[in-house]
C-alpha cells in the first residue's frame, strides 16, 4: 500500500529524537491512523512539519510519505491464568474477552501481561458461578452483559468507570441470577445501558450526579417480559424493590420502564429530563413526586397503578400521555397553565392488578384505584384538547375551572358524572 500526501494524519514513531525542527527527514517505522485503521511499515522518506508533540511521541502533522506500508493489527490475543484480554501493543491498554476460571469470586487485576486492564467485555464474566467480583479502578467500561446471570450480591462500581453496558448486572429471571441490594453509582458514571441491573433484589440505589442516560429497563425488568419477576402464586413481584430514587440535574435521557415494577413510594425528578418516558415508573406504590422544572412530557402509563392521591402538574407541562395516572387513588389534581395536550383516558380508573404467570388477575395488596377525583382545576392556556374520558370517573367535581381555554371531544367526558 502506497501514500503520497496524507494531511492531519496522526503518526507513531518507535524511537526518534525530539526535534522541534520544521521540515526534517528521517528514516524509521511509521504508525499512521487512516480514520480507524492503522498501517505499518517503513518510510523510505518521511517529510512532517511538527505542529505537536508529547512525552508519548505522538505528532498531529503534515505528512509527505514515500515507500510500502502493509496493514497490521495492533491487537493480540493473550491469555494469562484465568484471564483472555485483546491487548492493544500500541496503547498498552487491554480488554477481558473471557474468564476462564470456574469457582464463586473474581477477583480482577488492574494488569495482565503488562498491559492496564480498561474494560470487560461484553459476557466476559458470563460464567452462571460468580457471587464476588471486584473490579479495579483502572476499568472505564463495563461491557454488555459483561456479568449477566451470576449470584452477585454486592457490587463496588469504581469511580473510574464511565460506561455500564446493557444487562451489565442483570438477571433473566429474579428467581435465578444476580442478587444485587444496594447499589451506588459513582460520579464518574456517565451511561448506565438497557436492563443493567434488571431484576436484581435492590432496596437502594443511589445515582452519581453525572449520570446523563439511563437505558430502557435499567432498574426494572429484564427486557424480554414481566412474568421474569413476578411470582405465578401470589401475584407479587420478587424482582428490584427500589423504595425510593432521586434522579439527579445531570440526567438528560430516561429509558421506558427504567424504574418500573419497584416498590418506589417517592420519586425526585431532575431538571435535565423534559420527557418522563411510558412506563418509567409503571406498577410501583408511588405517594409523591417532585417534577423537574424543564419537564414537559408524561409518556404513556408512566405513573400508571400507584398510589397517588394528590398531584400538582408544573407549568412546564405539555403533554400527558395515555393512561399516564390510570389506576392511582387520585382525588385531587392540579393542572399547570403550560399544558397543550391531555391524551385519552390519562385519568382514567381502571383499577388492574397483577397478573399471575397462568395470565389470571390475582387480588393482592398492590391492587390499584380506582381514581375518584373530586375537584379539577384547569387553567386558561389548555388549548390543544383533552382526550376521551381524560378525567375518568370524575365523581362529584365541584372545583371544575371552566374559565379555561379547552378544546375536547364530543366524547371526552364519556362515562363520567360530576355535580
Amino acid at each position: 500500500m502506497s501514500f503520497n500526501t496524507i494531511n492531519n494524519t496522526r503518526m507513531y514513531a518507535d524511537s526518534i529524537s525530539k526535534n522541534t525542527t520544521s521540515n526534517v527527514t528521517h528514516t524509521y517505522r511509521l504508525y499512521m491512523w487512516i480514520g480507524n485503521e492503522v498501517v505499518i511499515g517503513v518510510g523510505d522518506n518521511v517529510d512532517y512539519d511538527m505542529e505537536t508533540w508529547n512525552n508519548d511521541v505522538y505528532a498531529s502533522i503534515k505528512v509527505n510519505v514515500t515507500g510500502d506500508f502493509t496493514e497490521k493489527s495492533l491487537i493480540e490475543t493473550i491469555t494469562e491464568g484465568c484471564y483472555t484480554i485483546e491487548a492493544n501493543t500500541l496503547t498498552q491498554k487491554a480488554t477481558i474477552t473471557n474468564y476462564n476460571c470456574s469457582g464463586t469470586t473474581a477477583n480482577i487485576p488492574s494488569t495482565i501481561s503488562g498491559y492496564t486492564v480498561t474494560a470487560t467485555g461484553d459476557s466476559s464474566f458470563d460464567t452462571g458461578q460468580l457471587n464476588s467480583v471486584t473490579i479495579p479502578n483502572s476499568v472505564i467500561t463495563i461491557g454488555r452483559s459483561a456479568f449477566i446471570n451470576n449470584s452477585i450480591t454486592s457490587i463496588t462500581i469504581p469511580d473510574s468507570v464511565v460506561t455500564i453496558g446493557d444487562s451489565a448486572f442483570a438477571s433473566c429471571w429474579a428467581i435465578s441470577g444476580n442478587l444485587l441490594t444496594t447499589l451506588t453509582i459513582p460520579d464518574s458514571v456517565i451511561t448506565i445501558g438497557d436492563s443493567a441491573f434488571a431484576d436484581n433484589k435492590l432496596t437502594s440505589v443511589t445515582l452519581g450526579n453525572n449520570v446523563e442516560t439511563i437505558g430502557n429497563n435499567a432498574f426494572s425488568e429484564d427486557s424480554s417480559g414481566v412474568f421474569h419477576s413476578i411470582d405465578g402464586e401470589t401475584g407479587e413481584h420478587i424482582g428490584n424493590q427500589i423504595t425510593s430514587i432521586t434522579i439527579p440535574n445531570s440526567v438528560t435521557y430516561l429509558g421506558e420502564s427504567a424504574f418500573a415494577y419497584n416498590a418506589l413510594t417517592s420519586v425526585t425528578i431532575g431538571n435535565g429530563i423534559t420527557e418522563i418516558p411510558s412506563e418509567a415508573f409503571y406498577d410501583n406504590l408511588i405517594t409523591n413526586i417532585t417534577f423537574g422544572s424543564n419537564a414537559e412530557t408524561i409518556g404513556d402509563y408512566a405513573f400508571c397503578k400507584n398510589r397517588l392521591t394528590s398531584l400538582t402538574i408544573p407549568n412546564s407541562m405539555k403533554t400527558i400521555g395515555y393512561y399516564a395516572f390510570d389506576g392511582n387513588n387520585l382525588t385531587n389534581v392540579i393542572l399547570g397553565s403550560g399544558l397543550e395536550l391531555i391524551e385519552d383516558e390519562s385519568f382514567s380508573a381502571e383499577a388492574l392488578v397483577p397478573i399471575g404467570s397462568d395470565g389470571i388477575s390475582s387480588g393482592s395488596d398492590r391492587s390499584y384505584g380506582p381514581n375518584n377525583i373530586s375537584s379539577v382545576f384547569v387553567p386558561k392556556g389548555l388549548t390543544d384538547r383533552i382526550g376521551d374520558c381524560a378525567e375518568y370517573n370524575v365523581i362529584g367535581v365541584t372545583a371544575f375551572d371552566y374559565s379555561a381555554e379547552i378544546v375536547y371531544e364530543d366524547s371526552t367526558y364519556n362515562y363520567c358524572s360530576w355535580n
